[in-house]
């Protein structure tokens, strides 16, 4: 029996300050994925960052977009996790592509501010992939369709998903089919059984955003879903070992 892949959600960001070398570092002993987000500095440089404003991670309540890379890399994006993890400093997605293992498994989540001018990051985006080697099995992650049609245009050796987001299931559903999207990335508590069903047939893989107790996982294994984000990599592995025992 094959069971869902363990996809960590910013890397172990349960145990290590999320979107950082040493999340993805620590993830990538136990996960079969690694998901993170792609944002643009004020110098159009590709950092891993999630949110809109830097506040929950350093206090500063300006974004990634305010600033250069130099002046990222001189704040602390650990020590709001743990003392011992102080002076972490910001990842850049070459970093990721040069420093992890060749053909390491990638979701790379598009996250445009609304500053950008045209489509920099998400050329910014491919031009970094093109130059180093990732695995089959990666794919990247879009918000809204017309973003998904202009990857897809202009890029169509790169597998796209489209998140779910806020839309309901039968908004989703419905794009999906109607643009014939392969790849979903679905919220979990929007899903009931009715739904799982349907959206198994509609498209080949399914990622659920996001659990993490043993619960979690065993319902959405019972859903057969293809993958699962998860913030402790190392537990989902873990329990997925111990069923194989049994």
């Amino acid at each position: 029996m094959s069971y869902p892949l363990c996809i960590a959600h910013r890397g172990a960001s349960g145990i290590a300050p999320e979107n950082t070398m040493i999340a993805f570092w620590t993830a990538i002993q136990s996960a079969d994925m690694i998901e993170l987000d792609v944002q643009l500095t004020k110098d159009k440089q590709l950092v891993i960052f999630h949110d809109r404003t830097l506040k929950r991670i350093t206090g500063d309540i300006h974004g990634i977009a305010d600033y250069t890379l130099e002046q990222l890399m001189k704040m602390d994006f650990g020590a709001w996790k743990s003392d011992k993890f102080k002076n972490t400093k910001i990842a850049t997605l070459e970093q990721v592509l040069t420093e992890l293992p060749d053909k390491k498994s990638l979701i790379i989540e598009i996250k445009p501010q609304g500053r950008e001018n045209g489509r920099i990051l998400e050329q910014r985006v491919i031009e970094l992939l093109e130059e180093h080697v990732i695995s089959n099995n990666s794919y990247i992650s879009v918000r809204d369709v017309d973003t998904y049609q202009w990857m897809n245009r202009n890029f169509p050796k790169y597998p796209i998903a489209l998140m779910q987001k806020k839309r309901s299931p039968t908004e989703y559903h419905r794009l999906l089919q109607e643009y014939n999207i392969k790849i979903a990335q679905i919220r979990k508590d929007s899903y009931s059984d009715n739904y799982y069903n349907e959206i198994n047939r509609i498209v080949k893989r399914v990622n659920v955003y996001f659990a993490d107790t043993p619960v979690e996982w065993q319902y959405l294994i019972d859903r057969n879903v293809s993958g699962i984000l998860t913030n402790y990599p190392t537990l989902y592995q873990g329990y997925i070992d111990q069923i194989r025992k049994y």
